[in-house]
């Protein structure tokens, strides 16, 4: 007996579903990169002060560039090393802010979000979206990114106000993850 086209198509379907639901969530789940804008060349983008106390180093693979708008307080600039330019409420800072906006709001309605605390100091994370509870964020010590050998692997991480570095904390880029 020959089968018919109907029970061919029908085994095909069933065996892409079983392929389909066999594949690794993290493959699924992939977020796409946000577009920058301008905002890529710049290390330190912020919109209403910045506040730097000691001796501190800002530079970046993609731009060392520090930017504020429309604010223009910066406290704490002649302690810095920074291997950009500073763009105190200019057309640069200010064309840097809309592009930021929209690269925000992208970002923000990103899913799914874990919801991790606000101390990544000594933490080691995966590509995907992370809020804290505390709706803001703080590096004491060193946080990991692991790209999981996937370059092209995103991190987004959303807070309702701040990002704090204590002095001597760093991000370490492994397995692939890149600025």
């Amino acid at each position: 007996m020959k089968p018919s086209k109907k029970i061919r198509c029908a085994s095909l379907l069933v065996t892409l579903s079983l392929i389909f639901l066999a594949l690794p969530s993290s493959v699924m789940a992939a977020q796409a990169p946000v577009n920058l804008g301008t905002t890529s060349s710049f290390a330190v983008l912020a919109g209403t002060t910045i506040t730097n106390i000691g001796t501190s180093t800002i530079n970046g693979d993609a731009g060392g560039n520090v930017g504020l708008f429309p604010g223009s307080d910066f406290t704490g600039l002649e302690t810095i090393t920074i291997s950009g330019a500073v763009h105190l409420s200019d057309a640069v800072a200010s064309v840097a802010q809309n592009d930021l906006v929209i690269a925000y709001d992208d970002a923000a309605g990103r899913t799914p979000v874990t919801r991790i605390a606000a101390e990544l100091g000594e933490t080691t994370l995966k590509p995907g979206v992370y809020d804290s509870v505390e709706g803001y964020f703080q590096i004491t010590g060193t946080l990991t990114l692991d790209a999981e050998g996937d370059p092209d692997g995103v991190f987004i991480f959303l807070t309702q106000s701040t990002l704090i570095t204590a002095p001597g904390s760093n991000v370490n880029m492994i397995n692939s993850a890149r600025y």
